[in-house]
This record gives structure tokens, C-alpha cells and sequence, in this order.
């Protein structure tokens, strides 16, 4: 048993991730319809909650490589999922959102080339998120088609609700990172951020394909491929720069109690070369669409789905 502990708490770890997600999302969404941006932060919260524990725990790697390998996988496996099922045609007001996809990618680019994370950095990146957050908040909200209105639950079911999904997340989150961390230890050739990206990232968006394809079932693709940008945004405007914040926060007072020179949150290369690339051309990709200049049909689909297959092995073949 303890030769396969790291595999057994990430298998545990998708289970009550899966459920914790799923939870939260119907919790958020009890009594509303057509509400990406909210849907997008009840399928968020999973991935940052493991981010900043795996940040608690002095492991950044699984924690950067779970921010961008998710956004990567949100973009490309789930919305090209989504895609093949249906044509994505969202409504012009909240396509308007999509095209700040591109300068997010773009900056978390550029930081690279610094080689490390400083807290400057994330205070770039929380600026640019509330300007999108204005942006995003003046959507209105579109009544869903083919769908019967929503009705909320009790207050009280609610909270309770969102009170167990989140015990349920933090516990799966332990469970992963402590998985990671243990099957990187026993495999010296697989570093902790390979994992995280390769087994982690796939477990955290695996409710948004499900969910995804219910949507597009009650023909509402477009606000599953709104969800899913909104996730990568909070991820690279929100969950990273939370990430930079707090390991420097745990490390700035480590120099005067230890002696030592003050340790430097590494921007991994791998990361910057392969994760920062692919979203930078994914951010391309979305401004004609965020334009209404191109539709996401079956053929774009396909090809999202193999560019993620791509971009797993570039990210294999970088981390050696």
C-alpha cells in the first residue's frame, strides 16, 4: 500500500474533487440561469484552493504548474470538447470579455522573461483582473432557451450545501497535493509540476466536461465555453498572483530567523516555454471569436482536443 499511496490519494483526491465541484457549481447556480462568470468561479475555487496549499506547503512548482496546466486544459480539452458536440455561437455581450484573454497570456509571457515571480508581478496581474471584473460585470444576463426558470433552494440547504462542498474540496486538495508530492518523491524522473500538470490538472477540469456537455444539451455551449475563459482569467489574474503573494509572504521574515538569502520564487522553464506560449496563441485564437468574426464548430473542436494531447508531451519532453 505505501508503494502506491501517491496514486491511491490522487484517486481519492478525483473523486471528492468531482463531487466538491459539483456541488459548489449547483450551489452557486441555485435559482439563476445563463451566469458563466458565476459558474466559472464554483469550478475555480477547486483549482485555487490546491494552488495555495501546495504554495502552504512550500511546493510552488505543483502549484504554477496546476494554474497554467488548467488553463490550458479549460481552453483546449473542455471548450474543444464542447465544440464538437455543438457550434459555439454566445451572444455578442458576452463575447465582449473574451478578447482580454490575449493580454493576460501576453503578460504572464513577458514575466518570464524576469525568470522569477515577484510580488510587482502580481500586482500587475490584479489590475488587469479588475479591469476585467468591470468589464464582466456589465454583461447582462440573457434568459436561457429550451430550459424551465430555476428555482433556488432555502437559504439554509444552500449554505450548508456550499459549507460541505468546501470541506470536501480542501480535503481532495490535501489529498492531491500530498499524492503529487509523494509520487514525485518515488519517481525521480517525474518532477512534481509534470504531475501536477499531467494527473492533477485533467482531475480539476474533468466536472467541466460533464457539466459542459449538459449545456450544450439545453443548448447553452456557449455559456460552458464562457465559463471556462472566465476560469482561465480568475486563474492567471486571481489564483496566480494569490500564489505570488502568499510564498513571499511565508518567506519574508524566513532570511532573519534563518541567516540566509532571501529565496526567489522561480518562474519554471517549462512553464514559461511551453504552458505561456500555448496560451498566448489559444488568447489569438479568441479574439476573432470574441469578435463574431469566427465560430467554434466540430473541425475547431477536433483540433483543440489534439492541440492538448500536443501540448502534454511538449510539456513532458520540457521538464526533462
Amino acid at each position: 500500500m505505501s508503494r502506491n499511496l501517491g496514486l491511491f490519494l490522487l484517486i481519492v483526491a478525483a473523486g471528492g474533487l468531482y463531487a466538491g465541484s459539483r456541488w459548489m457549481t449547483r450551489a452557486f447556480l441555485a435559482g439563476v440561469q445563463s451566469q458563466p462568470g458565476k459558474r466559472a468561479i464554483a469550478q475555480w475555487l477547486p483549482i485555487c484552493i490546491v494552488s495555495l496549499l501546495a504554495t502552504a506547503m512550500d511546493r510552488p512548482a505543483i502549484a504554477l504548474g496546476v494554474i497554467f496546466s488548467t488553463s490550458v486544459a479549460s481552453l483546449s480539452l473542455v471548450t474543444g470538447s464542447v465544440a464538437m458536440l455543438a457550434p459555439i455561437n454566445a451572444p455578442a455581450s458576452f463575447r465582449r470579455s473574451w478578447i482580454f484573454l490575449l493580454p493576460a497570456a501576453l503578460l504572464t509571457l513577458l514575466i518570464g522573461f524576469k525568470g522569477r515571480l515577484e510580488w510587482y508581478h502580481a500586482v500587475m496581474l490584479l489590475l488587469e483582473g479588475a479591469v476585467i471584473w468591470r468589464v464582466w460585470c456589465e454583461m447582462p444576463e440573457e434568459p436561457a432557451a429550451n430550459e424551465p426558470p430555476a428555482v433556488a433552494p432555502a437559504p439554509a440547504r444552500r449554505v450548508g450545501l456550499i459549507v460541505v462542498a468546501s470541506i470536501i474540496i480542501l480535503l481532495s486538495a490535501s489529498a492531491a497535493v500530498a499524492g503529487t508530492i509523494d509520487m514525485a518523491t518515488r519517481i525521480s524522473l517525474a518532477p512534481a509540476g509534470l504531475i501536477a500538470a499531467a494527473l492533477v490538472a485533467p482531475l480539476l477540469v474533468l466536472p467541466m466536461i460533464g457539466a459542459g456537455q449538459h449545456l450544450v444539451t439545453a443548448g447553452r455551449g456557449w455559456e460552458a465555453a464562457g465559463s471556462n475563459l472566465g476560469l482561465v482569467l480568475l486563474n492567471l489574474c486571481l489564483a496566480l498572483p494569490l500564489t505570488i503573494l502568499e510564498w513571499h509572504a511565508i518567506h519574508f521574515f524566513r532570511p532573519l530567523r534563518e541567516g540566509a538569502l532571501p529565496s526567489l520564487l522561480a518562474y519554471p522553464v517549462g512553464i514559461w516555454r511551453v504552458d505561456a506560449v500555448v496560451l498566448v496563441v489559444l488568447g489569438l485564437m479568441m479574439v476573432p471569436v470574441s469578435l463574431g468574426r469566427w465560430t467554434l464548430s466540430r473541425n475547431e473542436g477536433i483540433v483543440l482536443v489534439a492541440g492538448y494531447i500536443v501540448y502534454v508531451s511538449m510539456a513532458v519532453v520540457a521538464s526533462f
